[in-house]
């Protein structure tokens, strides 16, 4: 969860101009990862994995994300891992 390493991994990717609310652009995927650097403008539908740990690290800006009962609040250089059953 290294800040300075994902911008530098991260430099040059970029959404459209004009998307939506949530734009992916795939980093890495095989059999056991899935890496996307994600633009969300507001919000991100409820979702619950049973075989794929979420995780994510901000690089810019901040949100709140619910899981489970657990409100955080997180900003640029925060992680956050969200367990399998997790709403």
């Amino acid at each position: 969860s290294d800040i300075d390493m994902w911008k530098a991994r991260c430099e040059g990717l970029a959404p459209k101009e004009d998307f939506d609310n949530i734009f992916l652009v795939p980093i890495r995927q095989d059999a056991k990862i899935q890496q996307f650097a994600a633009w969300v403008k507001s919000y991100v539908e409820e979702e619950v994995h049973t075989e794929l740990i979420e995780s994510f690290i901000l690089l810019n800006g901040n949100c709140t994300c619910q899981v489970g009962e657990i409100s955080y609040t997180l900003s640029a250089g925060d992680f956050l891992e969200i367990p399998l059953f997790s709403p």
